[in-house]
């Protein structure tokens, strides 16, 4: 009986497939964990800048607010005009695009503490812009002694305590895929400055 000599130097159709299918699964698993450490770094930096804004939105109404000596609210339009300095200013929530905005408001005090003058009907009165954050639904006014709150419905002046609170729809994207959007109230309690404070 003839027996027939088998060459080892060559790879049989069943090794070039193991191969084939041990290279895809290395290379599978390799793309996901890429690609899994992609989706992590782009949510923690939208995370990161969530927060920033959040922290600079807040920053910036309490110091605008610390350095005024009155401030008036008119929930009708979502606006609380402030005094610092010299300067009429105005903090406006546009309901319709989630935005926070802070004005220079150019009426004079009697425009000040008048309730038909609006950011809709009189934008004019309202220049130099600044766009405080995009992505909150609600903003509050509350006039408060420290410990109970109530609507801001009165002239506040003279040192007294006014409390702001935010709420900022953040999102959290998943692993699995998917984002998740998250209702995140902040609160901030600001004192007026005295007029012989700022004097």
């Amino acid at each position: 009986m003839l027996k027939y000599a088998r060459s080892e130097s060559g790879l049989t159709l069943v090794e070039v497939l193991a191969a084939l299918l041990i290279s895809a699964m290395v290379l599978g698993t390799a793309s996901l964990v890429m690609f899994g450490a992609s989706h992590l770094f782009d949510a923690r930096v939208h995370h990161y800048n969530e927060q920033t804004v959040i922290k600079r939105t807040m920053n910036t109404l309490a110091s605008q607010l610390s350095n005024s000596t009155r401030a008036i609210y008119f929930s009708d339009h979502n606006e609380l005009r402030f005094l610092t300095g010299t300067t009429f200013k105005a903090a406006v929530f546009d309901e319709a695009n989630n935005e926070l905005r802070i004005y220079d408001f150019i009426g004079d005090g009697l425009q000040f503490i008048n309730s038909d003058i609006s950011w809709q009907d009189d934008p004019a009165l309202y220049t130099r812009t600044i766009l405080l954050t995009d992505f909150a639904t609600d903003v509050q006014f509350y006039e408060t002694d420290g410990e109970t709150r109530s609507p801001l419905s009165t002239l506040l002046e003279n040192g007294q305590l006014i409390e702001i609170v935010v709420t900022f729809v953040v999102q959290e994207d998943k692993m699995v895929g998917g984002i998740e959007s998250e209702q995140v109230s902040i609160s901030r309690v600001i004192k007026l400055l005295s007029e012989n404070a700022a004097e």
